[in-house]
């Protein structure tokens, strides 16, 4: 069912608590979380909802699921841009060394960017695949 493939969003809340806690731990800036610029746990509140109301049985509204699912790629892809320049590009955050640990590129800091966060995108993907049927 096309309503899946969003439920299965809600693990975005697991994974923004994981951030903070990563955070407190001081391995990546706080622009990272949801305390600072990452609002990705919106679209993990906002799942089951989506998924009941537009998803359900039938696809109530098309136009508001392909954005969401849009809207769900670019936020995932926006943290990893924050991410990714808090390590690289420091001095865009006014920094003059990485803000971002290199502990975070470690296990099991490392499952967060190379399963987590991809496998959001591709579940966005498949859902935005079922919608085409």
């Amino acid at each position: 069912p096309n309503s899946w493939t969003v439920y299965y969003q809600t693990f975005r809340i697991i994974v923004e608590l994981l951030l903070l806690y990563t955070f407190y731990k001081g391995i990546i800036p706080e622009q990272a979380t949801f305390e600072g610029l990452n609002f990705d746990i919106v679209m993990g509140i906002a799942a089951p909802f989506m998924a009941y109301f537009v998803f359900g049985d039938n696809v109530k509204n098309l136009a508001l699921a392909k954005a969401w699912n849009i809207l769900g790629i670019l936020m995932v892809l926006f943290v990893a841009v924050i991410i990714g320049t808090t390590y690289y590009l420091p001095h865009l955050w006014g920094s003059e060394t990485a803000l971002t640990q290199p502990e975070f590129l470690t296990m099991p800091y490392l499952l967060i960017a190379g399963f987590l966060a991809p496998s959001a995108i591709f579940m966005h993907v498949v859902s935005l695949i079922q919608l085409r049927k």
